[in-house]
């Protein structure tokens, strides 16, 4: 059985903390369905990297510095797909006190993926998609709520963000989710949403299907796939909610 794929041609697609792991994947599965991808890294050049970028835009960007997302930001007229994949990587050499300085900014949402969001939303509203500019906010993205201290408050405390967020956006025509990973126990599968729909309409879910891999990998896949969905036309009508994967 053929199943379809998600059509992103003519998208512009920013993919912050798209140059590894679970975020380069989900660069190149929009990059994979049509979309003019940009990543976004910690370091200054792409051969600092291990994974081949050339099919991607890059920019350097660290979230924990508010100038180099509000820089960023001004040089983006137009954005369909802001997906928030870029774990905190604060400096080893950080004092405590300046620790406590950026943890509590992003509680705030003066930095991070909160500012991030805020910065790019005159380019988000830009966007002409159907169901118009989608933020999504990935696993890697709530660690940023967790470096005050792991647990049900940090992962709390993430989910009102987005709630927050797409409150705040809904109005520009910009809708917010987010994501979460559980890691699962036993064996190692995944599910999988089955589609019947063309590739022109919008998602229609169907019955799962379970796919076998190693714990990371259906993880992964899984987070990719659902970040996919929340993008497209399908979930138009979606904002302000988190997901669970796992």
């Amino acid at each position: 059985m053929n199943y379809p794929r998600y059509d992103y041609s003519g998208h512009r697609v920013a993919v912050l903390g798209g140059t590894q792991g679970t975020g380069l994947a989900i660069a190149h599965a929009f990059a994979d369905a049509g979309a003019d991808v940009t990543v976004t890294g910690a370091q200054h050049l792409t051969g600092f990297y291990d994974a081949d970028l050339s099919r991607f835009r890059y920019r350097p960007l660290a979230l924990d510095h508010p100038e180099a997302i509000a820089d960023a930001a001004a040089g983006v007229d137009r954005l369909d797909v802001l997906v928030v994949a870029s774990p905190p990587e604060l400096p080893r050499h950080l004092g405590h006190a300046d620790r406590e300085f950026v943890v509590e900014a992003c509680r705030l949402g003066l930095a991070g993926p909160a500012q991030a969001v805020r910065r790019l939303r005159p380019a988000l509203a830009a966007s002409a998609a159907q169901g118009g500019g989608a933020v999504v906010l990935t696993p890697a993205a709530a660690r940023w709520w967790a470096l005050g201290g792991d647990g049900p408050e940090a992962e709390a405390a993430f989910v009102r963000t987005v709630v927050d967020l797409a409150d705040g956006l809904e109005r520009h025509g910009v809708r917010v989710n987010g994501c979460l990973a559980t890691p699962a126990r036993g064996p190692a599968y995944h599910v999988q949403i089955e589609r019947h729909a063309t590739r022109t309409s919008g998602t229609l879910l169907t019955r799962p299907r379970r796919v076998r891999g190693s714990l990371s990998e259906a993880t992964r896949a899984a987070v990719v796939d659902l970040v996919q969905f929340l993008a497209s036309a399908g979930a138009a009508g979606l904002t302000g909610q988190t997901l669970r994967v796992g």
